[in-house]
């Protein structure tokens, strides 16, 4: 069976956009963490609305282990995506007096983590991660069940026709054919370790250990129909901040930075206004 590491980087997030990059010119830097087998290419349209202010510069790197790296994310830990967003934060706080962190998902974990090393001017959090498979006994075990259930398949059961499946694949494995036959199995049989998921899980603890450390004014978008991060586990999360917290629902799933989306251009304003200090 195929595994992780046996996919070549040439196919899987192959895409130039899935690189790191830097937009803009403004005096005020923005990182963007992003999440769990996200990539940079998750945060270039909401890039490109908000440097047209003038007055940010948006740094978006790609955490190791995901995009081209893939073939490297049964070998990463929790401490490997902690140091890297630390590292990016260092070097942009060092180049812009106004420095400002969001994170999407795991990345809004990075971004806690983070920000409670290093403050940040302000922060913002896009439905950010804590809990692995929040209410679910078998995150409390995954610690145990890695070792003895190594893999999982998580393309086994997809419904290759959904248009939410074809439109990832199209933006994550750009070429492929997921109509060829021969391709859907080779998906189907693809086997992910538990392990990864483990420091997954890691992250999100560490995160929820660090949000009392959080001082900064924060924003808060939070989907109302999230089931991968709810709106509870959030909210739990946001308790333990002592920071003055911006709170807004959208009323969408855990897609959030998808510009076809109807809020779209509410969720641009909203970051747009926090992140140069016209929103409290």
């Amino acid at each position: 069976m195929t595994s992780v590491s046996a996919l070549q980087p040439e196919t899987f997030f192959a895409d130039p956009v899935h690189d790191p990059f830097v937009l803009g010119d403004g005096p005020i830097g923005l990182l963007m963490l992003h999440g769990f087998m996200g990539t940079p290419a998750e945060f270039r349209p909401l890039a490109h609305e908000i440097i047209q202010t003038g007055q940010i510069t948006c740094y978006a790197p790609l955490l190791p282990g995901f995009g081209r790296q893939v073939n490297r994310l049964p070998q990463q830990r929790a401490a490997d995506w902690i140091t890297a967003a630390q590292n990016a934060w260092r070097e942009i706080r060092h180049r812009h007096p106004t420095a400002i962190l969001l994170g999407y998902s795991m990345g809004g974990a990075l971004a806690i983590l983070t920000a409670a090393d290093i403050l940040p001017t302000r922060l913002i959090l896009l439905a950010p991660f804590s809990r692995l498979l929040p209410g679910d006994w078998r995150a409390r075990l995954l610690p145990l069940i890695r070792w003895i259930v190594p893999s999982i398949r998580p393309f086994a059961q997809m419904d290759f026709d959904d248009p939410e499946t074809r439109r990832f694949f199209a933006e994550s494995m750009p070429g492929l054919n997921i109509d060829d036959p021969t391709v859907r199995e080779g998906l189907r049989n693809v086997r992910f370790p538990l392990a990864v998921l483990d420091e997954l899980r890691k992250v999100g603890l560490q995160a929820l250990r660090a949000a009392s450390r959080i001082s900064c004014p924060t924003l808060v978008i939070q989907g109302t129909l999230d089931t991968t991060v709810p709106p509870a586990t959030t909210r739990a999360l946001v308790q333990r901040m002592p920071a003055p917290v911006v709170w807004h629902d959208l009323p969408t799933d855990h897609t959030l930075l998808a510009p076809d989306r109807p809020f779209w251009a509410e969720l641009v304003t909203l970051i747009q206004c926090f992140a140069v200090g016209e929103l409290t």
